[in-house]
């Protein structure tokens, strides 16, 4: 062999390109025979990674392309042979060379914005919820009591009030949270 670790790179040089990006969390669309998903090497609002049947991805904003393992080194930003041992890893392949030490992903910045994204889609449905239910109480508390003036003393109508208004701030808040905000909301300070 020319290389110690060519052995490690025969093993997962056969992993499709879009079995390895379902490994990545990137979310594939069906088009035709091909995948398309949002490249996460640049940003882009519009899908423009492409996977063919064939195993290899193309980029058509960034011009990136290859297989799993440039996948990996490209997504994960590591090197090539660190994207090898990645992938033999998620894939449950064990490493050729016995003697070469294993690689263990940590967390990439794409496993903590899946991660902050997940929280704040948890949090806004948990803020949604709240809120509506404050309104509810709020409109039930004023619905029972007829006269206006006896509904404004009501602790219980005003408290619902409240409890509305602030679900909908913490909603304003998150919605423009970064990625910083948003881990010091999930309680990463």
């Amino acid at each position: 062999m020319s290389s110690p670790y060519e052995a490690l790179f025969s093993a997962v040089r056969d992993i499709p390109a879009a079995d390895a990006a379902k490994r990545l969390n990137i979310k594939l669309r069906r088009r035709g025979n091909r995948f398309v998903a949002l490249c996460p090497i640049h940003r882009e609002k519009t899908p423009s990674l492409t996977f063919y049947p064939d195993g290899h991805f193309f980029c058509f904003g960034c011009q990136e392309r290859g297989g799993a393992i440039e996948l990996y080194q490209k997504a994960l930003g590591v090197s090539a042979l660190e994207a090898a041992r990645a992938l033999a890893v998620d894939f449950n392949i064990i490493e050729p060379e016995r003697d070469a030490p294993t690689f263990r992903r940590g967390p990439s910045a794409m496993d903590l914005k899946r991660v902050l994204d997940t929280f704040k889609g948890h949090r806004w449905s948990s803020l949604c919820d709240q809120l509506h239910q404050s309104r509810d109480k709020a409109d039930t508390i004023a619905a029972m009591v007829d006269n206006p003036e006896i509904c404004a003393e009501l602790p219980s109508f005003w408290q619902a009030v409240q409890d509305a208004a602030n679900a909908d701030a913490e909603l304003c808040q998150l919605e423009d949270a970064g990625p910083t905000e948003l881990l010091m909301m999930a309680g990463g300070k």
